[in-house]
């Protein structure tokens, strides 16, 4: 998942060089921890890194930017040690162990939006009478195969593909893990609580397509994802939505 500040990584180091003087309070907070620690919004390492030197176990680093993962990762190897760093939104850390401290430095609590509230906000996935927040997410071929397997439709439509245009990577729920064992099929009812999405990721295109005319003409990665779901759910996409126009749907 592609994060906003993903161009500020560059310069991260930099800015925060200066920002030395909490180190110590972290630092002193993981000494009396039994246990790993997380630190949410890790950034470069500026602190998972120093406490993760003083206290010598685990630190877990979450991030929604790879390429600040990415910073922290080199900031931790040229200091010799190892984070467990993991890319995922601060509301719903990708973290299924107990853990005695959660780090959350700076502002961060400003910034704990969930990917899926960026992709509403940017959809405006909202009721139309209501106003209320749709449930949004990434695409699950489980939920499409199974209605195809029932209702055999001959073609799939695709909306809001241009919603997609600013992610690096697209994850792509292709089967579920349910007590540890994975399906590709659609569980029983009693089940879906239990079902966790596994996801494959695919190559963005990192640009707009509004004005896009023909589907020839999409980004060969766009091309990708909508082969993608072809493949997974076994029904070709008839139609592409780029925009709320009636021009943008592509046929």
């Amino acid at each position: 998942m592609a994060s906003s500040y993903d161009a500020f990584a560059p310069i991260y180091d930099a800015w925060s060089a200066h920002m030395t003087a909490d180190v110590a309070f972290y630092v002193s907070l993981g000494r009396e921890a039994d246990g790993p620690i997380v630190e949410l919004a890790v950034g470069n390492g500026r602190v998972a890194v120093p406490v993760a030197q003083a206290i010598g176990r685990r630190v877990i680093g979450i991030d929604a930017s790879p390429a600040m993962l990415a910073g922290a990762r080199e900031r931790a190897a040229t200091a010799g040690v190892e984070l467990d760093l993991r890319e995922g939104d601060m509301r719903e850390p990708p973290v299924s162990e107990r853990v005695p401290l959660v780090l959350i430095p700076f502002r961060s609590l400003l910034h704990m939006t969930t990917e899926a509230d960026r992709l509403r906000e940017r959809a405006q996935e909202y009721g139309a009478t209501t106003g209320r927040p749709r449930r949004v997410g990434w695409f699950d071929a489980v939920a499409p195969r199974y209605a195809h397997r029932l209702n055999a439709f001959t073609e799939i439509a695709v909306t809001k593909l241009d919603m997609l245009g600013d992610y690096e990577r697209i994850p792509f729920c292709t089967a579920y893990e349910i007590d540890g064992r994975v399906t590709t099929d659609m569980p029983p009812t009693a089940m879906l609580e239990r079902a966790t999405p596994r996801y494959e990721h695919l190559e963005g295109w990192g640009c707009a397509i509004t004005a896009v005319t023909d589907r020839a003409l999409l980004p060969l990665q766009a091309k990708a994802y909508l082969r993608r779901i072809e493949e997974t759910v076994g029904a070709p996409v008839g139609m592409v939505g780029i925009g709320p126009e009636r021009t943008a749907t592509l046929l």
